[in-house]
């Protein structure tokens, strides 16, 4: 004969499955996973152009979620890089000449964050054989080619 289960454990499982936070702010959500301030100028740039409502994190806490007005892919905001973004010129238009790249398919692309663990702590590149990166004195948004910030033009 089947037993109905007890009511506590009934609420001890309850209570084990995690509701995600939700913040309405990128610093709220950064502050909360301990995320570099360093990045969050870049990021608050990607995120006000694309319009992201909201932000969620996952059980992991390993990232955030951004959720975008109106649908579209969901951001993935890491320690290092945010992924989620649609194209190249999603990122061009939001951010840029930085340093992006795509996964394999080429359906979602990626910006590295000023401050990842890729690099060393005086912001070179670790890998052997990768350029110098520069970061503009001024916002801390990773410098083009031409040495140039396009965000401050200094």
């Amino acid at each position: 004969m089947f037993e109905e289960p007890a009511p506590e454990l009934d609420q001890r499982a309850a209570s084990a499955i995690r509701t995600p936070n939700r913040w309405e702010t990128l610093e709220q959500a950064f502050r909360a996973h301990g995320f570099p301030t360093e990045n969050l100028r870049l990021v608050q740039r990607i995120v006000d152009h694309l319009g992201v409502s909201h932000y969620e994190d996952i059980a992991t806490l390993s990232y955030i979620k951004g959720i975008r007005n109106g649908g579209g892919k969901t951001l993935h905001i890491h320690f290092g890089y945010t992924g989620g973004l649609s194209s190249e010129a999603e990122i061009l238009d939001s951010v840029g000449d930085v340093d992006r790249g795509s996964w394999f398919d080429g359906r979602e692309w990626w910006v590295s964050h000023p401050v990842n663990k890729l690099r060393d702590g005086n912001g070179m590149a670790s890998r052997s054989g990768a350029r110098a990166v520069r970061f503009c004195p001024t916002c801390s948004m990773q410098l083009p080619a031409s040495g140039i910030c396009d965000a401050c033009a200094t």
